[in-house]
């Protein structure tokens, strides 16, 4: 069954009437809207979440530095050798 898409012209908005339109969408038009956006990251650039323990006073200066600055810092940061 193919999908519906709904169209109201600012005409008949004005007008206090409204008129629907049904436009019936191929597959193949659905599959492109499906693909309208940015592309997905590959799996090992995807965020994931955590918790993090910080003060107030480190939450509020992390948030004013920014996951920019954080993302720099942590790349920028060599790992301690054993």
């Amino acid at each position: 069954m193919p999908a519906l898409e709904v169209k109201v012209t600012q005409k008949d908005l004005h007008h206090r009437s409204l008129c629907v339109t049904f436009t019936a969408m191929t597959k193949q038009e659905m599959e492109e809207r499906a693909r309208i956006g940015r592309p997905p990251l590959p799996e090992d650039q995807k965020a994931v979440t955590s918790s993090l323990r910080l003060t107030p006073a480190r939450w509020l200066k992390l948030r004013q530095l920014g996951m920019a600055w954080l993302n720099r810092a942590i790349d920028k940061a060599k790992l301690p050798t054993e």
